[in-house]
């Protein structure tokens, strides 16, 4: 979720160091991850494996309005045979992230009346 946040190219030069220097077992198609990295920018959540060969499952989400550019995300990671229903999943974190971190309120613009002596 994280890596969804820099820019592609700095993530595409990540991700084919890392693929350089990962067993042959480990190995993986740069353009496939690029594009799930893409899925992940335009939704801001993703759902799925966690890590390489493992049996867990996480739900990430980038939380909104952060200060000075700098991202977080909430990830919740559980077993793949575990009893999770992702979209009461979903649904519970996006409610609490509206009622936590509710949007800003709009500025209130006051009408200068000009008034005549």
């Amino acid at each position: 979720m994280m890596l969804s946040t820099f820019e592609p190219r700095r993530v595409e030069a990540m991700l084919r160091r890392l693929n350089a220097e990962a067993p042959d077992t480990g190995k993986f198609q740069v353009a496939e991850l690029m594009n799930r990295i893409t899925e992940c920018r335009d939704t801001r959540y993703v759902i799925g494996p966690v890590g390489f060969n493992t049996d867990t499952r996480g739900f990430s989400v980038l939380v909104p309005r952060q200060p000075n550019g700098r991202p977080m995300a909430i990830s919740l990671v559980y077993g793949k045979d575990d009893f999770v229903s992702t979209p009461a999943l979903f649904e519970m974190v996006s409610k609490a992230m509206r009622t936590c971190l509710p949007d800003p309120e709009p500025p209130i613009f006051l009408d200068i009346l000009s008034c005549a002596a």
